[in-house]
């Protein structure tokens, strides 16, 4: 019953061309509840909907080992909540600011339109308190080949101490280790510090990179992987500062970041796909018009969406200078094993 009504809900979503958003933690959830044999009803994907009961626990196995047991139906039924909190739409709670707009390819797709700086606040104050990145299957955690390739690609700076920017549980930090290279992180997310590989969790700093003490000019190289574009626009600027202050005289910032448009070293890897970003391409400022799922948070929890040129523009405001020569070295040598995102990359250097 369950399989036949999420992929009923599928279906729909494909035929309506709405809502663009990641459905891995509830197909994840499906199959253990078939194979739990669970009875439990359909449940439906609308904000006003209550969170339903948990599934109740399984029978008693018939092995004395009942703790290893409970403590498995502990984890399913934190899992299930954990999913099923994101289901609060923060929609009616901003309705003016959400609406529905035709893609380049004529779908309909859901907007957040930022009027004010304050509409960014209250998005990045909605994903914290109801917990966006407290939740599984938001998160990679394993060291696989795409952390292996970052780490080599930041060993070719011949770092002896780097920092990893939103480093999540320390897949890159694990990476580097193996490479015998001095690395630390920075991670604001409990639920990712939780799942950190022992051998280096020591050497993850909890918490804002704005709050916490490190020492600065410290770091051959600071690494951001996919993680500038989910800070609030409105402390960008500070967070580069932040940035600027712990990297070392003539170190780097290796930062892989979704940038939009065409760049004259990785070409084209996101496009424009909003008729409303149109006016921005010239760099002067992030979009005003973000993507979001249908929950009203911003897909893959992105603050800052923006043209190459902006990006670019706002390292080089803070007194970097973009390595073009080294940015060619790297694609030579790395982009036949790098995934697409991961093209769009940049290196900095602080003289």
């Amino acid at each position: 019953m369950i399989k036949k009504a999420y992929h009923r809900f599928r279906r729909l979503l494909r035929m309506t061309g709405r809502d663009i958003f990641r459905m891995d933690t509830l197909e994840s959830l499906t199959k253990e509840l078939e194979l739990q044999k669970r009875n439990h009803e359909t449940w439906k994907l609308e904000h006003q909907r209550p969170l339903p009961p948990p599934p109740p626990p399984p029978p008693p196995p018939e092995s004395n080992d009942r703790i290893e047991a409970l403590t498995r139906d502990l984890e399913f039924q934190w899992r299930y909540h954990e999913a099923h909190r994101l289901e609060r739409s923060i929609i009616p709670l901003r309705p003016e600011r959400f609406s529905y707009i035709k893609n380049v390819n004529n779908d309909e797709l859901l907007i957040f339109k930022a009027e004010t700086s304050e509409d960014f606040d209250w998005l990045e104050q909605a994903i914290f308190k109801f917990g966006y990145y407290e939740k599984p299957n938001i998160w990679s955690f394993t060291v696989d080949e795409d952390k292996r390739v970052l780490a080599q690609m930041l060993r070719t700076f011949n770092p002896r101490r780097t920092l990893d920017f939103g480093c999540a549980n320390g897949a890159v930090v694990q990476a580097l280790a193996d490479l015998g290279i001095n690395s630390e992180g920075v991670e604001i997310s409990s639920y990712a510090l939780a799942h950190a590989f022992p051998g280096i969790k020591s050497r993850i700093h909890h918490g804002d990179i704005l709050e916490l003490q490190l020492v600065p000019a410290s770091y051959d190289v600071v690494s951001g992987f996919d993680i500038f574009e989910h800070l609030n626009p409105n402390k960008i600027d500070a967070c580069i500062s932040k940035v600027r202050e712990l990297v070392a005289p003539g170190g780097f910032v290796f930062a892989n970041i979704p940038a939009f448009g065409k760049d004259e070293v990785f070409g084209e890897v996101f496009p424009y796909y909003m008729p409303d970003w149109d006016n921005q391409r010239n760099g002067e400022s992030y979009f005003k018009s973000l993507h979001t799922d249908m929950h009203g948070y911003p897909v893959n929890g992105h603050l800052i969406w923006a043209d190459t040129k902006w990006w670019a523009g706002l390292f080089e405001r803070h007194g970097f200078v973009r390595r073009l020569d080294k940015e060619r070295e790297l694609h030579s040598q790395y982009e036949l094993r790098l995934v697409e995102s991961r093209k769009s990359f940049y290196v900095f250097q602080k003289p």
